[in-house]
């Protein structure tokens, strides 16, 4: 055991990000993996000078009301309460900039997640509760519980989607928020917030549990 927000040494991180490359259908396939790096440009992305893309930069770029899409509508109104042909084509980066920026949260619980794998907070089987459910009597809703494995699937096929819509990442962001809130007074869990690549709390207990889901690989050969 190391103490909380220790520093885990690079040797070791280095094996999780190889346990997350080997079991992960998105990061290393669509998103680079392949070092420190590249985890740290998840968890905080490089800036955009265009204002555009999926760098953190993309919302930082512009005014604030870059990402708010009523706001962006009232602004491209011309003098007859329409929107301008111009306006039409701000309104949509407007949009594509939002739905960067819920792919980017998304992408953070992701890895995130899979780290809380890698280091043995979260076993691969593992019953996680994605929604706690509501109300009482005739009236209530049941929490679902999901095993890890199953959830991770859900999250990356909709990683994997490259027309998934706002909803889906934001869909994708609370599967995978659930896992990493799954013992949040364990201090084994990350959060999936800020640079968590280079902190955790113990050594990792993995054992061979990297099998495979709808969404992830069935250990590929590598």
């Amino acid at each position: 055991m190391v103490e909380k927000g220790q520093l885990i040494a690079e040797d070791t991180l280095s094996i999780y990000l190889d346990i997350v490359r080997y079991t992960s259908s998105h990061f290393d396939e669509v998103v680079p993996l392949s070092n420190m790096a590249d985890a740290r440009n998840v968890f905080d992305p490089p800036k955009s000078n265009n204002g555009g893309g999926t760098g953190s930069g993309s919302r930082n770029s512009g005014s604030r009301d870059a990402t708010n899409p009523s706001a962006t509508r009232s602004r491209l109104r011309n003098g007859n309460g329409n929107l301008t042909t111009g306006g039409t084509s701000d309104f949509e980066t407007s949009i594509g900039q939002n739905i960067s920026k819920k792919r980017e949260d998304a992408l953070q619980q992701t890895l995130a997640a899979w780290l809380n794998f890698a280091k043995g907070a979260v076993d691969w089987d593992e019953d996680i509760t994605v929604d706690k459910g509501t109300g009482t009597g005739t009236k209530a809703t049941p929490a679902v519980v999901l095993p890890f494995n199953e959830v991770i699937a859900q999250v990356e096929t909709i990683l994997n989607n490259p027309d998934a819509t706002h909803d889906d990442l934001a869909h994708a962001k609370s599967l995978a928020e659930a896992v990493n809130q799954h013992d949040k007074d364990n201090p084994d869990c990350e959060t999936g917030s800020g640079s968590g690549a280079g902190r955790a709390s113990k050594s990792s207990k993995r054992g061979d549990h990297s099998g495979s889901g709808d969404g992830s690989k069935n250990k590929k050969g590598k």
